[in-house]
């Protein structure tokens, strides 16, 4: 099935070293209707305690009822998730593996209309980067944005972070929730 609108976001850490995450985690809302998603987001925000300190939504900042409750609405909804798990080591360009990650999700679906990355570096870094990667003209088809103004983006950010939290630390009872709308895949880095 092709997705009109697709989502990205990550969890996990960029860096490499010992007090640094095992794992980078790529994650990718596909849905038919994007305003159900920005509802779900929408309703997250009127519930009390207000979640949104910093004008956004994070998983790692809420309490577990509201977690639990915004990954079942995600789960009754349309979207699907596709997400890819880095295992990181030290020779490893994470910078690059990530946008090959991307990369990799915009390839898969050619058919959709918009596709929306959380806006983490500058544009002359993420120039710097794309050059280094084939085909980086794919990403014209990207929209790099802050997520704050994009809500369906916040919520892809819960699913990233209930997939990292099984990744990392072994804990399921997050993932379990949005089983049958995950499709995971080991992301296969590139020795440079």
């Amino acid at each position: 099935m092709s997705y009109s609108h697709i989502y990205i976001d990550e969890s996990g850490e960029f860096g490499i070293g010992p007090n640094s995450s095992e794992t980078l985690i790529i994650t990718a809302l596909m849905t038919n209707t994007p305003r159900h998603i920005e509802k779900i987001a929408k309703k997250l925000w009127r519930a009390p305690p207000h979640l949104h300190v910093h004008q956004e939504l994070h998983a790692n900042e809420s309490d577990d009822r509201s977690i639990r409750k915004t990954l079942t609405a995600l789960a009754s909804s349309d979207a699907v998730f596709h997400a890819y798990t880095l295992r990181k080591h030290p020779s490893m360009h994470i910078h690059q593996e990530y946008y090959r990650m991307i990369a990799s999700v915009i390839r898969n679906n050619t058919n959709a209309y918009a596709i929306y990355v959380d806006k983490r570096d500058t544009n002359k870094k993420r120039r710097a980067i794309l050059d280094l990667i084939p085909d980086s003209h794919i990403f014209d088809r990207v929209e790099f944005v802050d997520s704050r103004a994009v809500k369906q983006i916040q919520m892809v950010d819960f699913v990233s972070w209930a997939i990292f939290q099984e990744q990392e630390f072994g804990i399921n009872s997050y993932t379990d929730i949005i089983k049958d709308k995950i499709h995971l895949s080991q992301w296969p880095s590139r020795q440079d």
